[in-house]
This record gives C-alpha cells, sequence and structure tokens, in this order.
C-alpha cells in the first residue's frame, strides 16, 4: 500500500463499499472541477438500481449527516432514496428521519407527494397514529387535489380505526 499523503484520508476496511478489493484504503480528494455531491449521487443511484440497498444507503447518508452537501441539487432526490432504503432495510426511525428532511428542507421536491406517502405507510405499519394524522393532514392542506389523495384517505380512516374512532373511520 501507499503510505497516506498529506492529501489523502484512510478509509478504515469496515467502511468500504467494497469488502472485497484490492483497493488500499486511500481516499484522495475530488478534483477541484467536480461535484462530490453528483458523484455521490452518482454511486448511490448505480446501487438503488441493482437494489443493493446497505451500500446505496452508505453511498447517500452524507447528504443528511455533510453540511457540505446541503445546498446540493440532487440533495432532496437522494434523501428521498436514502428513506426508502432504509426502510427497506427495517431501519424504520433513521428511514423516516430522512424522509421528514425532505418535507422540512425541500418542500418543492418534484417527488414530494411520494415522500408524504412514504412517510404515511411506514407510519401505519408502526402504528404511529398521532404521526399518521400529522402528515395526512399536511397533504391534504398541501395537495387537496393531489394524485395520491385517495391513498392518504385510506391511511386517515385506518389511522381513525386504530385510534378506536371505527364509526368516523368508516364514514372516511
Amino acid at each position: 500500500g501507499t503510505a497516506a499523503g498529506p492529501y489523502s484520508t484512510p478509509v478504515p476496511p469496515a467502511a468500504r463499499l467494497r469488502q472485497q478489493s484490492n483497493w488500499n484504503g486511500l481516499r484522495l480528494p475530488t478534483p477541484e472541477k467536480w461535484d462530490p455531491g453528483q458523484i455521490r449521487f452518482g454511486l448511490g443511484f448505480l446501487y438503488w438500481r441493482k437494489e443493493q440497498w446497505e451500500p446505496c444507503a452508505t453511498a447517500l447518508q452524507p447528504f443528511l449527516t455533510d453540511p457540505s452537501l446541503r445546498a446540493n441539487s440532487s440533495r432532496a432526490e437522494a434523501l428521498y432514496m436514502l428513506g426508502r432504503c432504509k426502510l427497506t432495510l427495517g431501519q424504520v426511525a433513521p428511514g423516516q428521519g430522512a424522509l421528514e428532511r425532505v418535507v422540512q428542507d425541500h418542500p418543492d421536491f418534484k417527488g414530494i407527494e411520494d415522500v408524504y406517502v412514504e412517510l404515511v405507510r411506514s407510519h401505519v405499519k408502526a402504528a404511529n397514529w398521532e404521526h399518521v394524522q400529522r402528515y395526512c393532514q399536511l397533504y391534504v392542506q398541501k395537495y387537496p387535489t393531489g394524485l395520491r389523495r385517495t391513498y392518504v384517505d385510506l391511511c386517515t380512516a385506518l389511522m381513525k380505526i386504530g385510534k378506536g374512532q371505527v364509526e368516523a373511520g368508516e364514514r372516511e
């Protein structure tokens, strides 16, 4: 292996995406004209397409934690994909956190209706009725004629039934 230079960062073997690699573990800085967010998003997207959820989540996680990526043009979509990956992996709270970050930071995201639906769906599965109610109400306020309105109305009915308001839920 090569010794770590002044501009390289060692990556421990456990943090590497490809465990069976001959790579020496030294991460070099990206060239000046490259957009690290685009590179990271592209890598995450490749894992997404291959349905390799764990490395996809690893590649996209910095969009949630790295302040330098907060203004990146790919952030909203990366957080949506990260949330879906985490939910698929059974990591419900981190998945919901990523999706909530899209709702908070990127309300104009082109797929925001799908973000609401994923949030509502995950809370219905966990029987978190207060959160279901909150996100259903937000969705209806923002998108009264939205494409996913029927699904959100169904989840509202399930929420009412789950809270013991069976008659109100059946009327929904």
